[in-house]
C-alpha cells in the first residue's frame, strides 16, 4: 500500500496531481484506495494503473530523456529499497528463530539425559530393592 505522498514522490510530481488524477480516475480506481485515518492509500494494483495514466502525460525534456524514465527509475528504486528493507527484516527474523530453535533443540537433549540418568537410576534402585527383599526372605525364613 502506498500513501499519495511517496507515489508523487515516486513519479515526481505534486501530491496536487495525485489527487487531481484519483479524482478523474475515481471510477477506475477505486476498488484499489484505502483511507485509514484521513490517509489516503492506493494498493499496487492501483499504483500501476495510476503510475500509466500520469507517465501518459509527461513530456520529453531537452537532453531527450523523458520525464517518465527518471519516474520509473525513482519508483524502482524506491520499490527495491522497500523490498530489500523486508528481505533484510525477514533474514534477521529467520536467524533469529534458527537460534530459538537450536536453545530449544539443546534443551531436549539437556532433558533426555536427564530422563535417561533417572530411568538408569531406577534400575539401579529397582535391583537393589529385590536384593534386599531377598536378604530379608533369606535372612527370616531360612
Amino acid at each position: 500500500m502506498y500513501k499519495v505522498k511517496q507515489i508523487a514522490d515516486m513519479l515526481g510530481v505534486e501530491t496536487v496531481v495525485i489527487h487531481e488524477k484519483l479524482i478523474v480516475l475515481r471510477d477506475l480506481l477505486e476498488a484499489h484506495i484505502r483511507r485509514k485515518n484521513g490517509v489516503i492509500y492506493l494498493d499496487n494494483e492501483g499504483y500501476r494503473l495510476l503510475s500509466q495514466e500520469i507517465l501518459k502525460n509527461v513530456s520529453v525534456n531537452n537532453e531527450g530523456e523523458t520525464d517518465r524514465t527518471e519516474s520509473l527509475i525513482a519508483s524502482e528504486t524506491v520499490q527495491y529499497d522497500d523490498i530489500r528493507t523486508d528481505v533484510m527484516q525477514m533474514m534477521d527474523k529467520i536467524s533469529s528463530l534458527k537460534q530459538e530453535i537450536n536453545k530449544c533443540d539443546m534443551q531436549i537433549i539437556r532433558e533426555e539425559e536427564a530422563l535417561n540418568h533417572y530411568v538408569e537410576q531406577m534400575k539401579i534402585n529397582m535391583e537393589r530393592l529385590k536384593q534386599s527383599e531377598a536378604d530379608y526372605f533369606i535372612k527370616h525364613y531360612d
